[in-house]
């Protein structure tokens, strides 16, 4: 038998002339430090099938060559070796080779350092770092399993080269992602961390609402913290003494929370979250569950219920959302319907009549902001918007009045006031003039605008006109999102159809901000 060094000189020069059948490069390493025998690089791919500057980059790995007599199922190597081949982001490999009494090679093994033969190096390292408290690895050794987690073939240049490919994959971006992806996370489960500490609260509610993260910045001391992985508990240096501790629970489940006025009336319908604290011992009347929705937060107790809201102006959502939220707030400001909590889990339903007016809500701004979200609702459908856009309370309360207005126009209420303006000759002999009537709005990213047909009579006072509206019927409406072109398409376009040059509309300029009204402006073309 060959002692062990030449056995491997022998495997070595072997796997070289491999390579070499199989039309690879092969670099061997000039120090036995490095942790790999060889780098192994493919060829470019042929070029006349894509341009030279966006052919992907070809496959390259690092290996360490093993060579074993046939009876051995076993290899040890350095753990040292084993860190720096492991951590290596490129493909790593550890490539056996066995022969028999007479040396002639048998067959071979390709271990690929990904997966469950990386989870093996990288525990033993925790377990080593564990049992010594240092780091120094340089004497140790670690024994992997040849037949285990790997491919058996024949040493040849074809198998090899196919072993090499299968492994690699075709992309090396996505390949090394997906390696540091496991470098970093292989090992560890959802109880990654644990931390102990002192809380320092000062009663049963205090420690309720910090484990459902509605106290924060509390204080702590005699903090210790610690990291799992592969089950190996270590201590985590970085998070030590004392300090404040901030809670994000995670929920328990979900839930629907409906709002409705009557029995027959159609409910305001919400998703929710429901955070259960995990506290143990605990007084059931102390207790409390928290519902979380996009919209409000409800806390629950064995014998009551607050409902808080969440600022508006940090949130934004469709109108068709505001509109079920403003609804519902309509009905807690009046103290009329009922409430209605469905555990998605256990289908159980909770019910609790809305009997008493929440103080801090105005019955009279809850039903503005409801015709407010209810107009804009129904613009955007009637433009035929599939998706609506997202939208802040403060988007909306800058657009209001001219949401209501536009919608009420367009469900034909008289909405049109008399004005007046300075005489022009153009004017001056006319009673009565035909003009189009023409207006835009913004919601969100949205643009809508309608243009309709009025008549107006004209009364001569000195150098003014009064203009008096008779009707007005609209002509169209719809998105023009590309602002200013489509909206002043949409001009050109009413003075066409109607055959009316004579056009009355809201004057907009585009800003960084949006768009902003100057002044109700009346002109010919």
């Amino acid at each position: 038998m060959l002692p062990i060094n030449e056995l491997g000189e022998k495997g070595e020069s072997r796997f070289k002339e491999i390579c070499a059948d199989a039309q690879l490069i092969c670099n061997k390493s000039d120090r036995d430090l490095a942790g790999w025998d060889f780098i192994v690089d493919f060829p470019f791919t042929d070029a006349s099938r894509e341009t030279l500057d966006s052919r992907q980059g070809p496959i390259s790995c690092h290996v360490q060559v093993k060579t074993l007599y046939e009876t051995s199922n076993r290899l040890q190597m350095r753990l040292s070796s084993a860190e720096r081949l492991a951590k290596e982001k490129k493909p790593s490999f550890v490539y056996v080779l066995r022969v028999n009494e007479d040396l002639e090679f048998v067959d071979s093994f390709l271990i690929h350092l990904l997966d469950e033969p990386l989870a093996v190096i990288l525990k033993r390292l925790r377990r080593e770092r564990a049992l010594s408290g240092v780091a120094k690895i340089n004497d140790k050794k670690i024994t992997i399993p040849v037949n285990k987690n790997s491919v058996r073939f024949k040493p040849t240049g074809k198998d090899l080269r196919a072993a090499f490919e299968s492994a690699c994959g075709v992309d090396m971006d996505a390949y090394i992602s997906k390696k540091c992806g496991q470098l970093q996370n292989l090992g560890f489960d959802e109880k990654r961390h644990q931390l102990n500490a002192t809380l320092h609260l000062g009663s049963d509610e205090e420690i309720v609402d910090a484990f459902l993260g509605i106290k924060t910045n509390i204080p702590i001391s005699n903090v210790q913290a610690f990291e799992t992985r592969f089950g190996i508990k270590l201590p985590d240096s970085n998070l030590h003494g004392s300090g404040v501790l901030n809670i994000n629970p995670q929920p328990a489940g979900s839930c629907l929370i409906s709002f409705q006025r009557s029995a027959l009336e159609t409910p305001a319908v919400f998703t929710g979250e429901v955070f259960n604290p995990p506290i143990s011992g605990m007084p059931p009347e102390k207790i409390k569950i928290l519902i979380k929705s996009n919209f409000f937060t409800i806390e629950l107790k064995r014998s009551s219920l607050r409902f808080s809201s969440i600022d508006g102006d940090l949130r934004s959502h469709a109108p068709h959302e505001w509109l079920k939220y403003w609804n519902a707030a309509h009905m807690l400001a009046e103290g009329k319907g009922s409430m209605k909590i469905v555990l998605d889990s256990t289908r159980q339903s909770l019910n609790f009549p809305i009997s008493k007016p929440i103080q801090e809500l105005d019955v009279k701004t809850c039903a503005y902001w409801v015709a407010v979200c209810d107009a804009s609702n129904s613009l955007l459908r009637k433009a035929g918007v599939l998706n609506q856009p997202e939208v802040g309370m403060k988007d909306l309360e800058e657009s209001a009045i001219q949401l209501l207005l536009m919608n009420a126009i367009l469900n034909g209420e008289d909405c049109f006031k008399s004005f007046e303006t300075e005489s022009t000759a153009h004017i001056k002999e006319l009673s009565q003039i035909d003009m189009v009537c023409a207006d835009c709005v913004e919601i969100g990213d949205v643009v809508l605008a309608y243009y309709g047909l009025a008549k107006f009579n004209l009364k001569h006072e000195a150098d003014q006109v009064k203009w008096l509206p008779v009707q007005f019927e609209p002509k169209a409406f719809e998105d023009v999102s590309n602002f200013p072109k489509q909206y002043e398409d949409l001009l050109e376009r009413a003075k066409k159809d109607t055959g009316c040059p004579n056009v009355i509309s809201r004057t907009y300029e585009a800003t960084k901000g949006g768009l902003f009204a100057k002044i109700g402006a009346v002109g010919s073309a």
